[in-house]
This record gives C-alpha cells, sequence and structure tokens, in this order.
C-alpha cells in the first residue's frame, strides 16, 4: 500500500434535495433503515420464556454438567448448546429470533429504552413486593446483596433467587411466552419514574414465573447475564457474518432481521463501517511493557504516534448532505444525536450549529472517531469531563458559558468511501484535509472541533518528555498508536496503547505480599472474591497489618489457583470476633474491613508491584500502595516469607535512594563523581546494635550453651525464618544438645508457633517456660546466656514473666543487653511521651504516629509531609485569598507539615491561583519523580476532617 494513497476529495456537487447523497445501502438515519426492514414471519407460536432458561441459561452456567456430558471442551460445550437451541428455535418457531436475543443479550440491544434499575433500586422493589419488613433478614439480604460469605455474595440475582424461592407460590416453570416477557419488560422501561407501576409490573412476573425464572429476569433487567458467554456464542452459529455487521452496526435487530440465510454472505461493502450505522470504535489497550521499553520492545525502533489522552465521551460523528444530516453515538451505543444536533440548522442542539463553514465544503459525508470534551471559552482550556452535561444545557450564545468540543483523532468514511482498512498514517493525512480552517497550530476551530494533535516518535526519551508535558498540563495520558495499523472495530489490541502517569515507574519495586482478606465483587465476579487485602508481617510476631486492596492484573486462571490454595479456609469477618492476627486501621480497627478473612498461615503469597507509596489511615501501616496490580502468584513462598514492616522500610529506602542517584544523572551528570554520602544516613542511636547483628553471628563456633539441653518443638518464624532443623543445628554448634522430647525439668522447649506439640506440653506440664528462639540469637550475640526477656516468652508461668519484666523497663528496652535497630522501633511503639530532638530522623516519628489507632491530633495532621507553598506576591491575589492563604499555612505549620523552599523530593505543593498552579506543574513536569499540584482546599478540607485528603480530588 502506498504511503502517499489517500482518498481525495470530489468536486461534484450533490443536490439533497434528491437524496443522492444517501444512496447507498445503509447511508440514511438508522432508525429510518431499520424502519424499511421487514421481520422475517415465523410459523410457530411465541414458546415459553422457561425453554430460555431451561436449554440455554442454565446449561451455560452449569457448563461442567455438559462437558462431562458430551466430553467436549468448555468452548466446544458453549458452541454446542447455543447452536442446538438456535436449531431448535428456526424448526419450531421460524426465522425470527430477535425476541429471544433481545432476552440472551440485553446489553445489545439498543431497542429497548433503559429501565433506571440498579440492584440498589431493584431490591427495594422486591421488599415491596414481598411485602418485607424492612429490617427483616430478607429485606436486609437484598439489601446488603455484596455482604456474606455464601455462593450468593456479590451476586444479587442468586440473592433474589434465595428470598424468592422462599417464598414464589409456583414451583415448577411459568406459562409466560417469550413475547409477553418482553412485552411487560418494554412497560417496565416506559415506567422508569412510575415506581407504582413498577411494582405492579414485577409482581405480575412474581406471580407468573417461579424463582429459577425469577433470577433471570433480574440478570436481563440489569443487562447483566453472567452465564459465561459472550455474544460471539450466539452469533457464530446465527450467521457467520452476525459478529460483523454488529460490529459495524451496533444493532441486534439488523444481525436478526437481515441475516436470516447462513448461505447468503455480506459483501464487504456490506461489512464495512457506513453512513448512519453505530459501529463499535477500537479501544486502546494497556501496554505489556513499561513507557521505557515500548520503543524498544514493542515497536523495535519503528515509528510511533503519540496522542494527548483526552478526558472527555468517547463519540462518533456521521454526517451526510454536506451537513444537513448528523447522527452522534457514544462507545456503549447511545444515541446523542438530539444533544449535538441532527444538522447545521438545528438550533436545539449544542454543536452542530457551530459547525457550519468549519468542515471542508467537498466533503458530501464522512464518520469520524473522536473524544467529546467540555471546552472554557474564557480560559480557552478543555475543562474536566463531570462538566460535560451541563456544557451540553448551556445556553449556545452566551460567548462565556462552558460549550462542547469535538476533539477529532480518526475518520473511517469519506464521501462514500470506507477508510478502516487504510493505515493510520493515511487516515491522519486524510483527515487534515477535510477541514476548512487550517493553520499551523489548529486543524479546524478551536473551542468547536479540532483535530487531536500528534507527535511522531521512535525513543522512550520522546515518550517521557510527552508524559512530562502531560504532568506539566494537568492532563489525564498519552495514547501511542502504530501508524502502519488498520482500523479494528470492536477491537481493544496493542496497536494503540493507553498510558498514564501513574503507569510511569515511580515504585517500580516486586513486593511479596501474604493474601489477609478477601471482598466479593459484582456483576460477572460476584460469587467470587474479586478483590484481595493485603497485609505486612509484624516484625518477631504472626500478625499482620492491612497494607492495600488489589484486584487489577488477576487473570481467571489466577482467581481459580487462589480459590484452590485457600478453598474452605475463609472466615466471615465478624466485628464482635475479630482475628487476632489479621490487623486492620481505625479506632475501632475496622477500615477497609473483608468481607472474608483467612489466617496467613493458611493464605497465599503475591507478587504485586505499585504505581506508587501514600500516605493512608485507611490501612493499618499507615501507607498503601497507589494503583497495585497483580504480577504472579508465588506458590514457592509460605506466608513467613511474607514482606515484613521493617523489610519494607528498609525496600522503600533503597528506592528512594535510588531515585536520588536518577536525579543526579538526569541533572547534566553535574555531581556523579561526588562520592559516598549522598544517600539517606543509616539512624544511630546509642545503646543500638545492627539488624546484621539481629540475625546471631553463629558463623563462629562458641560454647555459649554448654552443658544446657534444649527440645526444639516448632521452626524459628522471627526475626527471621529457620526450620527446626536449623534451630537444632545452630543449638549444637554452639555448644548445645537437643533432645526430640523433653526430658525432664532441665531440658529448655523452644518454640516460636503453637504447635501441636507445644500444646501438648503445656497441658501436661502446667506452668511450663516455653522460650522463643530469638533468646538463642541474643545469646549467640553476648555470647553468653543473658536474662529472659517478656518477648523471649512463648509460654510461661506468672513467676518466671513477673522476672522477665524485671530485665526490662516500661517500654520493653532490656536493662542487660544493646537493642538492635528493629527492636528501638518496637520500644518507641509503646511509648506514650518522649522528646525527639533535631538528631532524629522523620521517619522514625511518623513510624510512632502510623501506629497509632487513635485519632490523628490536629498537631500531626501533616508531620513528615513534604509541602510547598509561596507567600510571595501575595498583594497581588484577591483579599479573600491572602486570608485562605494566610490560615493555610498556618495550619500546614501547626500540623507539622516539612514546608520546603526547594521542590526536590516535594510531596505536594499548594498553589493559591491558576497561574502559580501552571508554573508548578511544569516544574513538577522537570522533576524525576513528579509532585502533585493542589488548591487551597486541600488543606481546608484535611484540617476539617482530620485526616489528609488524596491530593487528586483537589486539583487547580
Amino acid at each position: 500500500m502506498s504511503s502517499e494513497r489517500r482518498p481525495e476529495l470530489e468536486e461534484t456537487a450533490v443536490d439533497p434535495a434528491t437524496g443522492s447523497a444517501a444512496s447507498r445501502k445503509f447511508s440514511i438515519v438508522q432508525d429510518a433503515v431499520e424502519t424499511t426492514i421487514v421481520a422475517p414471519t415465523n410459523h410457530g407460536p411465541s414458546p415459553r420464556f422457561s425453554t430460555l432458561v431451561r436449554n440455554l441459561f442454565e446449561p451455560l452456567v452449569n457448563l461442567s454438567a455438559v462437558v462431562a456430558a458430551l466430553r467436549k471442551k468448555p468452548t466446544e460445550a458453549k458452541a454446542h448448546i447455543a447452536s442446538q437451541f438456535i436449531k431448535g428455535w428456526v424448526e419450531e418457531v421460524g426465522k425470527d429470533i430477535y425476541p429471544a436475543f433481545r432476552l440472551i443479550l440485553p446489553d445489545k440491544d439498543r431497542e429497548r429504552a433503559v429501565y433506571g434499575l440498579k440492584e440498589k433500586a431493584l431490591g427495594r422493589l422486591w421488599v415491596k413486593v414481598l411485602n418485607l419488613a424492612k429490617d427483616s433478614p430478607d429485606a436486609k439480604a437484598l439489601s446488603e446483596w455484596k455482604q456474606g460469605g455464601n455462593e450468593s455474595a456479590g451476586n444479587f440475582s442468586k440473592r433474589c433467587y434465595e428470598v424468592l424461592s422462599k417464598r414464589t407460590s409456583l414451583t415448577d416453570y411459568g406459562h409466560m411466552t417469550v413475547d409477553e416477557v418482553n412485552e411487560r419488560l418494554d412497560l417496565l422501561a416506559d415506567g422508569e419514574t412510575d415506581q407504582a407501576k413498577q411494582i405492579e409490573i414485577l409482581t405480575y412476573f412474581y406471580k407468573h414465573m417461579n424463582a429459577t425464572e425469577l433470577k433471570w429476569l433480574v440478570n436481563i433487567i440489569l443487562r447483566q447475564m453472567k452465564m459465561n458467554a459472550t455474544e460471539k456464542v450466539f452469533f457464530e452459529p446465527w450467521h457467520p457474518d452476525a459478529e460483523s455487521l454488529f460490529n459495524v452496526t451496533a444493532s441486534l435487530k439488523r444481525v436478526c432481521w437481515e441475516l436470516t440465510d447462513p448461505t447468503k454472505r455480506l459483501t464487504s461493502a456490506e461489512a464495512q463501517v457506513s453512513l448512519f450505522a453505530c459501529f463499535m470504535p477500537q479501544i486502546a489497550a494497556f501496554p505489556k511493557y513499561s513507557g521505557q521499553d515500548i520503543a524498544g520492545k514493542h515497536f523495535k525502533g519503528r515509528p510511533f504516534y503519540i496522542e494527548e489522552k483526552i478526558d472527555g465521551e468517547r463519540m462518533q460523528m456521521h454526517m451526510s448532505e454536506y451537513g444537513n444530516k448528523f447522527h452522534w453515538w457514544s462507545r456503549r451505543s447511545k444515541d446523542f444525536t438530539e444533544t449535538y444536533g441532527n444538522s447545521l440548522d438545528d438550533a436545539s442542539g449544542s454543536l452542530t450549529k457551530r459547525l457550519r463553514g468549519i468542515i471542508n465544503p467537498k466533503v458530501r459525508n464522512c464518520v469520524l472517531d473522536g473524544e467529546m470534551v467540555a471546552y472554557d471559552p474564557a480560559t480557552k482550556k478543555i475543562i474536566p469531563f463531570g462538566t460535560l452535561r451541563t456544557a451540553n444545557r448551556n445556553e449556545q450564545n452566551d460567548l462565556n458559558l462552558t460549550k462542547p468540543m469535538f476533539m477529532v483523532f480518526d475518520i473511517l468514511l469519506l464521501n462514500d468511501k470506507p477508510l478502516v482498512d487504510y493505515t493510520l498514517a493515511e487516515r491522519k493525512r486524510t483527515l487534515r484535509t477535510i477541514f476548512a480552517r487550517t493553520d499551523n497550530e489548529t486543524v479546524g476551530q478551536e473551542g468547536v472541533l479540532e483535530v487531536l494533535p500528534y507527535t511522531e516518535a521512535t525513543t522512550a526519551a520522546e515518550i517521557e518528555t510527552c508524559m512530562r508535558k502531560i504532568i506539566a498540563e494537568s492532563s489525564e495520558g498519552l495514547v501511542i498508536k502504530d501508524p502502519t495499523s488498520v482500523y479494528r472495530v470492536n477491537t481493544r489490541d496493542d496497536s494503540w496503547l493507553k498510558m498514564k502517569p501513574e503507569y510511569m515507574s515511580e515504585f517500580g519495586e516486586k513486593l511479596d505480599v501474604v493474601i489477609i482478606g478477601g471482598y466479593y465483587g459484582s456483576g460477572k465476579r460476584g460469587s467470587i472474591l474479586s478483590s484481595y487485602l493485603c497485609g505486612l508481617r509484624a516484625d518477631g510476631s504472626d500478625q499482620f497489618w492491612s497494607f492495600f486492596k488489589v484486584g487489577g492484573g488477576l487473570t481467571a486462571g489466577d482467581y481459580q489457583a487462589i480459590r484452590t490454595k485457600t478453598e474452605g479456609k475463609w472466615k466471615r469477618w465478624d466485628k464482635n470476633d475479630k482475628p487476632k492476627n489479621v490487623l486492620l486501621a481505625g479506632p475501632n480497627g475496622d477500615l477497609e474491613r473483608p468481607d472474608v478473612w483467612i489466617e496467613p498461615s493458611d493464605s497465599v503469597v503475591v507478587e504485586v508491584k505499585a504505581a506508587s507509596v501514600v500516605a493512608s489511615d485507611q490501612y493499618k501501616v499507615g501507607l498503601c500502595l497507589r494503583f497495585p496490580r497483580f504480577r504472579a502468584l508465588r506458590l514457592d513462598k509460605t506466608w513467613e516469607d511474607g514482606l515484613t514492616i521493617s523489610q519494607f522500610a528498609e525496600l522503600r529506602q533503597t528506592v528512594e535512594m535510588e531515585a536520588e542517584n536518577k536525579e543526579l544523572e538526569l541533572e547534566d551528570r553535574k555531581r556523579r563523581n561526588a562520592g559516598p554520602g549522598r544517600g539517606a544516613k543509616r539512624l544511630k542511636l546509642a545503646n543500638v546494635s545492627s539488624d546484621e547483628d539481629e540475625l546471631g553471628t553463629d558463623e563462629r563456633p562458641t560454647s555459649v550453651f554448654k552443658a544446657t539441653s534444649f527440645a526444639v518443638l516448632s521452626d524459628m518464624s522471627s526475626p527471621r525464618y529457620m526450620s527446626k532443623a536449623a534451630v537444632e543445628n545452630l543449638i549444637k554448634k554452639h555448644g548445645g544438645t537437643v533432645f526430640q522430647t523433653v526430658e525432664g525439668p532441665h531440658t529448655i522447649p523452644v518454640a516460636d508457633t503453637r504447635t501441636i506439640k507445644v500444646q501438648a506440653l503445656t497441658k501436661r506440664v502446667h506452668g511450663v517456660d516455653v522460650i522463643r528462639p530469638n533468646w538463642l540469637l541474643d545469646c549467640i550475640n553476648e555470647e553468653k546466656l543473658v536474662a529472659l526477656e517478656p518477648r523471649n516468652l512463648l509460654e510461661s508461668s506468672a513467676e518466671t514473666l513477673a522476672l522477665a519484666k524485671t530485665n526490662v523497663d516500661e517500654f520493653g528496652d532490656s536493662y542487660t543487653r544493646p537493642l538492635t535497630y528493629k527492636e528501638m522501633q518496637e520500644v518507641l511503639r509503646f511509648m506514650d511521651q518522649f522528646d525527639l530532638d533535631q538528631t532524629n530522623p522523620p521517619d522514625l516519628m511518623m513510624e510512632v504516629l502510623e501506629t497509632n489507632d487513635g485519632a490523628v491530633p490536629k498537631g500531626m495532621l501533616f508531620y513528615g509531609k513534604k509541602v510547598y507553598m509561596s507567600t510571595s506576591n501575595m498583594d497581588t491575589v484577591a483579599l479573600e485569598t491572602q486570608f485562605r492563604a494566610y490560615d493555610a499555612l498556618r495550619c500546614l505549620q501547626f500540623g507539622g507539615a516539612n514546608l520546603v523552599t526547594d521542590m526536590k523530593d516535594l510531596v505536594v505543593a499548594v498553589a493559591k491561583t491558576e497561574e502559580e498552579a501552571k508554573e508548578l506543574r511544569r516544574v513538577s513536569s522537570e522533576q524525576v519523580f513528579p509532585f502533585r499540584v493542589v488548591s487551597i482546599k486541600w488543606v481546608e478540607e484535611s484540617w476539617k476532617n482530620g485526616t489528609v485528603e488524596i491530593e487528586d480530588d483537589y486539583p487547580l
């Protein structure tokens, strides 16, 4: 295909009155086309609705039984079920299968209006239909349908089945036909705002269907069938071109009515994008590689296009008769023609009236793909997507009000010629020719219709440059496209890749964490745990602290593997009987509480990556991962291998040091030879030994345990993992004797967990002392038998515990040996008051604050957060803004914020005006790790609510 190929604009004029511009088969308004289609005539009566339930819906959800009976693969079994149903329909009913397809694929049916009912509203209606008391168990089951550990949790239709099956008068299937169900559903859609009418219709269904039929009726109303089958499963046995026609028309009716003979195939023209036929657009995929690798690994040095990812609503524009007819559809095939206008003369439309003179007069017809955005004429900026609906309603003659603007990035048809098989490069060149007003800056007209600019690039550095520009302009992200690719309708593949700033590597380390809780989902994942709560292990303990939730990146295989490994081990979360070793945040220990929890020792380790680490009072750790994504299930690791709190702190410090080194490299290599000492310094405290010492100096044999006998009853879990055999060898290495059982009072039992042997021993010998293995390490470090401390005791008599307490102060600080760094951290956690002079590191103070379960005092609200807020040029801003700025500054100072003037390693910058925010974003884009730019309201709302609000919610 020649790189110069481009559809040319023809000079031939067309008389709109003759309709010659609409002479192609489907090149008139979609509704007009469908009214001319003659529906096939069925020879048999409409079958019962139960036919769909028994022969289609239920077999598809109970696929394993069908697979076993047919001895077929699941995909083959699905195809068999669908083809048998369609074959039976054609033979017994006729070729008009549209009534059935409307119920089988309700989310694809554009003919029926929306019901205006989601799970919550539908649940309230069922409560009224069944005359349930609002506080009854079944009423609560419907309103709290996501809760619970049973199969129906997160699956609203199954929850309805459980409630309805107790009451419905029909035990066998009902007698309603497919046509009757469709008629009643049309009435339900018509009565969207009439609750009495809705209750009347649902009551009729309730009296004429059994519980199984009602379950599927609920799925149809919600347009979520949950039968593990896409439209492709039904399209393929209906007609070989069914999917192709649906992709370019988004019309279930046309698929059913036009394709009644499988032997008659569509022509290439009929399977193309055409005028006034809503198509399913191509969608950008998430990249498999990082921004650094897309250029090299994905495109392998070939050129690619970089576009800004626009914060708007995906929209397709169809125009014919030189602008006398327009039609607009969203990505979900919703018709927006009434909103944006049906012609250049449509005074009620919010956009088409303003298009006059913008489109080249040689353009008879075209189909454009783009994003509809809200545009502010006063600031000449695109503003957040949420304001688009307001822009649509604004009076067009008021030049100061926000208005819709169409940002075009692709053209799929021009003057009756489909362009989907042309390369993106060719389509881009064509797109620039169809607008009358073209200059070096804008193709189209600013504020009305513009062609989205793009950059041709070949390197990762160019991607990073564009991303930094996006950050500076506070935009949504980037879309990277292959210029050699054709347009693929209804496809998400790697010829279009989307990237957001959060996807860039901010915190690139892989973390191995333990799943400690689960949350039931909704929709297709309603009957399974769709996301998981992960935790960090508290050092020296089997307790896990909540850290973050993850659901992104999990495949069906991952979910199945986790289910297989944890089946039968989940327990429902009970606020009155909380687990002892799964700790949540909050004064009551219930923030982000999961639906179910699992003993960490019964759980699995997962590997995750995230965009960054942010402060959060929603999780016990006091931090959480931002945008975590699942990478792998680590079946080679046990819960004891999961990341600990101190290990994560060290990892985070390493990441920060690497970031500093990267910054040095980026700053023109000015300080690459500056020598050591650039990174964060290690904490040095009196009477504190190194972390390495904590593990025991067991390389050199000693006689510290000479004449001492031990019985090791479990593995060592803290401060590091060591198997039972390894602990025994350690004892022998240092002069001790090992028995497999407790041989009399002179044998010291050693264990870190209450195994069956430990439990049997404590029952047999009242008040026996069981020593933790960490005492062995203490002795080896000191090269002598040291006094016992409470931390060394797994089980003990009251006398031994009392004696051990005399060897430490009130905070657990040992009187007899130096503490390790981690032990000192533990000691500080229990201190109610202590002085922290300037030699102490801020992260230590933050650790004490983060472990406080109570409300954060306002004097420490912003503690440890680096904030920039300038007080210069205050006289240039409005008086009210000055007052707010000074108040915010006082709140930051009183709240313990680290107010800085240097923007290096900055976390957040507070801007007073839009001009200042723009400059701050420019500075941010030049940083190795960009900081957030927020408005004064972020400080005000954080102070008012007593918690640091999410910065992204307060842009300026």
